[in-house]
């Protein structure tokens, strides 16, 4: 049966990032009853109000009692507990934007509701840093050996700086060819297999690739993606990104940097996360009744 609560459905899919992650509550409760020598039911207490953090979903952060799984994991990575331990945390990550902000706080309202079960929260980050972090976590899709790289990296441009239900509908094995074309009515059209883009979408794009691939090392990087910073440069005004985007200047890296800073211009202004912590809540509970009895 579908869970109504999470009804996401007036928001565009390509805005929304659902992550999983699981804990071992056989970790989680023999740190507090071993380590920290509280009883079961102060341990309880404790373990009802935890949600974990954003960087242990994106696995920044992640250590012990949490860990990804996978779906033949039946043992715990670190105490080797079995599966009946485990439970799973869900989060919902959604980047801001204007065009559906009403839908999104509705949503919230909503979730407000449910009492403990969700855990609602915003990031604090500024635009740039919003914008560094989804970079960070795109570069390991679409890193050295993706041969996919470019299609990857314009869909998620796309659905990182405009998403919208119109996106949505279309899917990525369809896509054939990308081309850039100057008198698009919108930032993008797709039809029979070739996706257009607008010269402001396609520089982003551009820049996007351009930053993951500075990352990576030399030898590593395909030969198209092997640009020194002028050819870069000339590469991007050619698609005439600068006209709507920045001002020129003589001196490439002033030029890169405001190429950059137009782009960050375009993020999101802030991400709010929501986990859900059913399973979390109802497996804890059985497990604290097992301590009890």
């Amino acid at each position: 049966m579908p869970d109504r609560v999470l009804n996401f459905a007036n928001l565009p899919r390509s805005a929304i990032t659902a992550k999983a992650l699981t804990i071992c509550l056989k970790c989680a409760f023999d740190f507090f009853l071993e380590e920290l020598h509280l009883s079961s039911s102060e341990t309880y207490a404790e373990l009802q109000s935890h949600t974990p953090e954003a960087a242990d979903f994106s696995g920044a952060a992640t250590s012990r009692p949490h860990f990804h799984s996978t779906a033949h994991q039946t043992n715990c990575p670190y105490c080797h507990a079995s599966k009946r331990w485990f439970a799973v945390f869900r989060a919902y990550q959604i980047y801001a934007h204007s065009a559906f902000e009403p839908f999104r706080a509705s949503v919230w309202a909503k979730l407000e509701r449910q009492g403990i079960r969700f855990a609602l929260s915003s990031s604090t980050l500024s635009r740039q840093e919003i914008f560094f972090a989804w970079l960070e976590e795109l570069k390991h899709r679409v890193g050295k050996q993706n041969p996919d790289w470019w299609q990857d990296t314009v869909t998620a441009t796309i659905s990182f700086f405009h998403p919208s239900r119109e996106w949505d509908e279309i899917s990525q094995s369809l896509i054939r060819r990308i081309t850039v074309k100057g008198a698009l009515a919108s930032d993008w059209f797709y039809a029979d297999g070739v996706l257009q883009l607008s010269p402001t979408l396609y520089g982003k794009a551009l820049l996007v690739d351009h930053l993951i691939a500075r990352a990576l090392p030399n030898e590593n990087r395909r030969r198209e993606r092997r640009l020194s910073l002028p050819e870069f440069l000339k590469r991007l005004e050619d698609t005439g990104f600068f006209k709507s985007s920045s001002s020129a200047s003589n001196d490439d890296q002033t030029n890169f940097e405001q190429a950059v800073a137009a782009l960050v211009a375009y993020s999101p202004l802030a991400v709010y996360y929501a986990v859900d912590r059913r399973d979390y809540l109802q497996r804890l509970n059985s497990i604290y009744k097992s301590y009890t009895e």
